[in-house]
Order: structure tokens, then C-alpha cells, then sequence
């Protein structure tokens, strides 16, 4: 898999997945900092981890529990996965995605999604 076409600026790109997702779920910007600089960079990082990672599954599994983890700790719930998947596939469309990047990112984002939801939230009734 190769690093989406994002990746060269990620400040722009995380700006703009923060504004997509503030504008799908406007609940969801509570749970973030005001400055939000920070925030666009790991966002970027991630999915760059999670490229680099994705042929070595030790290391990406790692990552991914990580992860869930954290977020489980910044009061995220299973069900803004799917709000922060649908602000993640729209910023990968207006930054010019073609539609086999975009099914391609949606599979990784779900199967990955499915995994963070199962491994944080694993004591709930789902």
C-alpha cells in the first residue's frame, strides 16, 4: 500500500480531516484541544505508521492495540469510529483520491476500525 498522496501536507490535511469531522459529528470537537497543530500532525503519522507497518502484521498489530488504547483514555466511543472513518475517506476525496484509493482506504479503515473497537472495547456488549 502507498502512502496517500496527503502525506506531503499534512498540516493542510489534518486541518482539513478536523473540519470535516467537526462538520459530520460537531459533538466530537469537545473531546480535542483548541489547538489543534498538534493533533493534524499525529494524524498524518499514523496512517503513515500504519503504511509502513502493514507488511510487518507483528509491528502494525502493535500499533493498532496501542491505539485503541489511548483513544479509550481520550473518552472516544465505538461509535465515532465510524463518524472519524466517513471524515477520513471524505478528506481522502476532496484531496483528490480516485475511487480505487478511496474502496481501498475504506477496507483498511474497517478492518482496522473493527480491530481498535474489538481490542479497547472488548468488555462490551456490542
Amino acid at each position: 500500500m502507498t502512502r496517500p498522496a496527503f502525506a506531503q501536507g499534512a498540516e493542510r490535511t489534518g486541518r482539513l480531516f478536523y473540519d470535516i469531522l467537526f462538520e459530520i459529528e460537531p459533538d466530537l470537537r469537545a473531546l480535542f484541544p483548541d489547538d489543534r497543530s498538534d493533533m493534524t500532525r499525529k494524524f498524518v503519522a499514523t496512517f503513515a505508521v500504519i503504511i509502513d507497518s502493514a507488511k510487518d502484521t507483528d509491528t502494525l498489530r502493535r500499533v493498532v492495540v496501542s491505539l485503541a488504547r489511548r483513544h479509550v483514555g481520550y473518552a472516544v466511543e465505538p461509535r465515532h469510529y465510524e463518524v472519524v472513518g466517513r471524515a477520513f475517506l471524505e478528506t481522502l476525496r476532496r484531496l483528490g483520491a480516485s475511487r480505487a484509493q478511496l474502496a481501498a482506504w475504506s477496507n483498511v479503515y474497517d478492518v482496522i476500525s473493527a480491530h481498535m473497537v474489538s481490542t479497547a472495547y472488548s468488555d462490551l456488549d456490542m
